[in-house]
């Protein structure tokens, strides 16, 4: 493989260029790192883990969340729904409407709170219905 960089191949670079080539270095480095942000913000990531939607590990979660971000950073070609991924990646289903679950949550909670209410009148109708066949027998 040949080398690329001057002072590689043999050449005498002045400490201004190499000043420039680093300058060059950093910016590119912070025009990647605001474009990653932009990227994320645009994907909506830094919404979904700031309101819950993806739930983090509770073991180290900032560490577990770096290394996702990492992952996403590292990736040659930049997925086109970023959500999915990170979601992907902590093994939560991708595609699914919360809100919506959400929706059908609350529904089957109300539904159970409605079945418990009649299971209880069942009871103390069953219990008074006891009551008075041992009167009738008595």
């Amino acid at each position: 493989m040949q080398a690329t960089n001057p002072v590689q191949k043999g050449y005498r670079v002045s400490e201004e260029f190499k000043s420039v080539a680093r300058l060059t270095r950093l910016q590119t480095c912070e025009e990647r790192k605001e474009e990653y942000s932009t990227y994320l913000d645009k994907a909506g990531i830094n919404d979904a883990i700031t309101k819950g939607e993806i739930e983090l590990c509770t073991v180290a979660p900032y560490l577990t969340t770096n290394l996702v971000l990492i992952s996403l950073y590292e990736q040659p070609e930049k997925p086109p729904n970023a959500l999915d991924f990170v979601k992907k990646y902590f093994g939560a289903p991708t595609n699914v409407d919360i809100t919506q679950l959400q929706n059908e949550h609350q529904e089957l909670k109300d539904e159970n709170q409605e079945l418990k209410k009649i299971i209880t009148e069942l009871s103390k109708r069953n219990q008074e219905l006891k009551e008075r066949v041992e009167e009738l027998e008595d």
